[in-house]
């Protein structure tokens, strides 16, 4: 069996120096920058495998409104001083495409589902280049690869609960949110990324009916070499129709 699925997203990307109250850009262990794009993903998902390719479509610099929301939010919301953006990344249009395969192999089913992957990802354009593989398990109870909420599968209604545990190695050969636009940069700051990049995730999955919800805890190590390794949670509830 295969399941193939089409996924639009709208994505926003928001990146500030560590101390947003510095004013002297100088000083930054990064560039502030924002990123506003479209993003189309074709996938398709087999019983132990999956492949997908995406390609995105943005723009970077004041006219992704970055600096705008991050601010917004600041004001409104948090009642915090707003935020310097200072010598952000300049504007400039960003194609890219990314390819992404997972190989799934079942290792136990009693008293406890586990299951060990491979994850293989490319990115090739004007925002990222990269090659990245992650070494990925699974424990609990999760479907097949064409049913599961592991890969964004819809329309599956079968109780799924699992723990993953996700280790990544990525290789940076061109970050545009850091160096500014492969093509061409009028940036007044920009600096180095680091070149390699470890990834580790743990991350918690729950499917009951029509209600999905996952938490990650998720630790990145440095991007820049001023830069500290980012430890943070992401939480996500979704309801299908």
């Amino acid at each position: 069996m295969v399941k193939r699925q089409h996924h639009y997203t709208l994505a926003q990307e928001i990146f500030t120096p560590t101390d947003v109250l510095e004013t002297i850009y100088t000083r930054y262990d990064r560039p502030y920058a924002g990123f506003l794009g479209f993003q189309y993903m074709h996938s398709m998902a087999f019983k132990n495998r999956v492949y997908e390719v995406t390609f995105s479509a943005g723009v970077t610099g004041e006219i992704s409104g970055g600096d705008w929301l991050q601010n917004a939010f600041h004001s409104g919301v948090s009642g915090s001083r707003a935020t310097q953006w200072i010598a952000q990344i300049a504007e400039g249009l960003t194609l890219n495409s990314y390819v992404s395969f997972t190989q799934e192999w079942l290792m136990s089913t009693q008293p406890l589902g586990i299951y060990i992957a491979l994850n293989p990802k490319i990115a090739i354009g004007t925002k990222d280049i990269y090659a990245q593989n992650d070494f990925v398990m699974y424990f609990g109870k999760k479907q097949p690869a064409f049913n599961s909420m592991a890969y964004n599968q819809i329309g599956s209604m079968q109780k799924e609960f699992f723990v993953v545990v996700r280790v990544g190695y990525r290789y940076v050969f061109h970050d545009t949110m850091l160096q500014g636009n492969l093509l061409g940069d009028s940036s007044l700051f920009t600096v180095r990324p680091s070149q390699n990049i470890f990834i580790y995730n743990i991350e918690n999955y729950f499917r009951y009916k029509r209600y999905e919800a996952k938490l990650f805890l998720n630790f990145i190590t440095k991007r820049t070499k001023k830069a500290q390794e980012h430890l943070y949670f992401s939480f996500a509830i979704a309801k299908q129709f």
